[in-house]
């Protein structure tokens, strides 16, 4: 039988939220249902955490090159020195060309962020009509500044 959330209502999540230092097994409320006045007590046990030892909460993202999410075990900010030309993002998704690193921004016509299969670079060139931009830039909030965001 699948443990489900504490919270008296009968609320059907899953739960991951258990006391500070826990395991697994101790997660008790979903996010939803974490008691407002104890909040201080909780935090999420069950999501995997960056590895550095000095207990980042951030998830991992960077993991050894050619690995996959799973084999991510740092944040950025906490690849060791010794480690950062061996460590890539290998939790975000790639352009579906082959060997390519960048992001994908450019699906199907009328699709969402989920759709983006490719960078600019690599949209087959018989297929170009067929895509569009589907992640768009984002830019400064600033008035009067024109500067991406994430460039």
């Amino acid at each position: 039988m699948k443990k489900l959330c504490k919270h008296f209502e009968g609320c059907e999540k899953g739960p991951s939220f258990g006391p500070i230092g826990g395991n697994k097994k101790s997660a008790i409320y979903c996010v939803t249902h974490i008691p407002k006045d104890e909040m201080d007590y909780f935090e999420d046990v069950v999501s995997k955490r960056c590895a550095n030892p000095e207990g980042c909460k951030r998830r991992p993202s960077y993991g050894p090159i050619e690995g996959n999410r799973k084999s991510a075990k740092f944040c950025f900010e906490h690849i060791p020195e010794y480690e950062k030309d061996r460590y890539e993002d290998v939790a975000s998704k790639r352009c579906c060309h082959n060997g390519c690193k960048k992001g994908p921004s450019y699906g199907p016509i009328g699709g969402n962020k989920k759709s983006a299969k490719y960078c600019p670079s690599h949209i087959p060139k018989n297929e170009k009509n067929n895509f569009e931009e589907v992640v768009k830039k984002r830019y400064c909030h600033h008035e009067g500044c024109d500067k991406e965001m994430y460039p």
